[in-house]
């Protein structure tokens, strides 16, 4: 329960808000940064039990509306009115937790950055005057109060260029807009001129009405733009999605399914590129790279039909050969390396036939590759090439952690390479 004290504040605070507030209901009424000491008002007669209760529904209501508008204004970067909302709430419950110091924190980046504005457009030269407005412009947008920023754009606003410039470009606006024909061209030039008349001056009435109607606009270009994107995507013309994706980008750079796509399209074609680079290496016989490029292709989609044709070729041939000369050792390395990692994605395929079938030529292909390891292995210990072994048998401990022989050769060079040291 709320107490009396609070409860009489707050009727009388909605009984004047109810008087004073009824042209704009009770939105705060903009005004310099400064936060007053809550005014300790009497207490008035006793109150009714449902009258109070309707009266903390009602103050609930309405300081949960501040709340939300203060919150939606910090997300648009509106931070003045932020600050404002969040201050009409307080002025209904000043208990509420943390609100105040959001409300300081608020205010100081207000100021800070209305000042740094204020000081950009100052920096000027007197003859870019319109980047000196535009300052100017965003600093009183940012904070309304700030009375220099403000008497210097007023003072701007009144050069006859800028008052001629302004004009010029407003009227293009109406002028386009009542001729707009619904080309996409057409609505980009018109957001432009738009956005850039706003950087100007964000009250300006034609630019604030054309604002929504624009938004709504683009939002329905980019609509089509993914619909067709989507399409094109969908019969493979990868070019041509990829410059639809591109002029939807322009209009929504933050658009997270413009996004989407366009990684759609990128992984689409690194998977065409890899694939042409895997059969390519089939024709010029070298099955080990076909096998790493296919390897990367179910990287990218594990599902993809004819890379894993490629592995099963390249497995099976593999598999039905008698062992071939040796193979350098950091090629060898990359080769097995290269078949652990597929049969890892193919393991994650889960309920799929054809990726258990394939993970299962794997494991024997690797078991196969394991061994010509430790066979090249053990010829370099014999040789004394300890390092080299050592590197050797490290690795098939790495792909296969329970190989006691390969433990044990290592173990033995270790001790090897410590006698050799202490005998140096």
């Amino acid at each position: 329960m709320m107490p009396t004290d609070t409860l009489h504040r707050l009727v009388l605070c909605l009984f004047l808000a109810m008087v004073f507030g009824a042209a704009g209901g009770c939105a705060p009424v903009k005004e310099p940064a400064n936060i007053p000491e809550p005014t300790k008002i009497p207490a008035p007669a006793n109150i009714p039990e449902d009258v109070r209760i309707d009266i903390y529904r009602d103050i609930a209501a309405l300081v949960a509306a501040h709340l939300r508008a203060g919150d939606q204004h910090v997300r648009q970067g509106e931070f003045y009115d932020a600050a404002a909302s969040y201050k009409a709430a307080y002025a209904y419950d000043d208990r509420l937790e943390g609100l105040q110091a959001k409300i300081v924190a608020l205010e100081d980046k207000v100021a800070r950055e209305s000042a740094r504005l204020y000081e950009r457009g100052r920096g000027y030269p007197a003859t870019d005057k319109e980047r000196a407005l535009v300052a100017f412009n965003a600093a009183i947008r940012l904070n309304p109060a700030h009375a220099e920023a403000c008497a210097a754009y007023e003072q701007l606003r009144a050069d006859q260029a800028i008052r001629e410039k302004l004009a010029a470009l407003e009227d293009q606006l109406r002028q386009e807009s009542v001729a707009y024909t619904s080309k996409p061209e057409e609505l980009q030039a018109m957001i432009r001129k738009n956005e850039t008349l706003l950087s100007y001056d964000f009250s300006n009435q034609t630019a604030l009405r054309l604002a929504p109607w624009l938004d709504f606009a683009k939002e329905q270009q980019v609509a089509t733009y993914l619909n067709e994107s989507e399409k094109l995507l969908a019969a493979g013309k990868l070019a041509r999605t990829k410059a639809i994706l591109q002029k939807a980008q322009t209009m929504a750079p933050d658009n997270e399914q413009i996004k989407a796509l366009q990684k759609k399209v990128q992984q689409r074609q690194d998977t065409g590129y890899l694939l042409k680079l895997a059969r390519d290496q089939m024709r010029q016989h070298d099955p080990r790279q076909a096998l790493i490029y296919a390897g990367r292709i179910l990287g990218l989609e594990p599902k993809h039909h004819e890379a894993r044709e490629i592995l099963r070729e390249v497995l099976q041939a593999r598999l039905a050969q008698p062992p071939a000369a040796a193979t350098p050792i950091f090629a060898q390395r990359e080769f097995t390396s290269a078949m652990a990692t597929i049969r890892q994605l193919c393991l994650a395929e889960k309920n799929d036939e054809g990726a258990e079938g394939l993970a299962r030529l794997l494991e024997k292909g690797l078991q196969r590759e394991i061994g010509l390891m430790m066979e090249r292995g053990q010829e370099l210990y014999a040789r004394k090439a300890y390092i080299d072994a050592q590197g050797i048998f490290e690795y098939v401990e790495e792909l296969d952690p329970g190989n006691e022989l390969a433990h044990t050769f290592i173990k033995k060079i270790e001790n090897r390479l410590d006698t050799i040291e202490s005998l140096q």
